[in-house]
């Protein structure tokens, strides 16, 4: 019997393989869970370091989830100044976190 044809020791080559698979996979998300909590308290100070209005306007966007214009109404601002600040915030914190992780680094060469 050839592995893959049903036998048992086709099946177990292909239980191998797919362990070995699954092994790479974890170690993948592994390394993106320390990388994403060593970014937590980098991000955490960022948002610290933001004047007010500046971060109750990302928070407004990325937590509550509301549209550009919601956080117009919701602030008394004018719908591009939300733009503008929503973006010179973005690159700000892009820059902080850039300096100790290299997804980051790529996102602000490219963005």
């Amino acid at each position: 019997m050839t592995p893959g044809s049903g036998s048992l020791a086709g099946w177990a080559s292909e239980a191998r393989a797919a362990g070995l698979a699954l092994q790479e996979g974890h170690a993948d998300r592994v390394a993106e869970r320390v990388s994403a909590d060593a970014a937590r308290g980098q991000l955490a100070r960022a948002l610290a370091e933001l004047p007010r209005g500046d971060r109750e306007m990302l928070l407004l966007v990325a937590l509550a989830g509301l549209s550009y214009p919601e956080v117009a109404v919701a602030l008394g601002i004018p719908y591009g100044t939300v733009c503008s600040r929503l973006n010179r915030v973005r690159r700000k914190l892009r820059g902080v976190l850039a300096d100790n992780n290299s997804m980051f680094k790529e996102d602000q060469d490219n963005g």
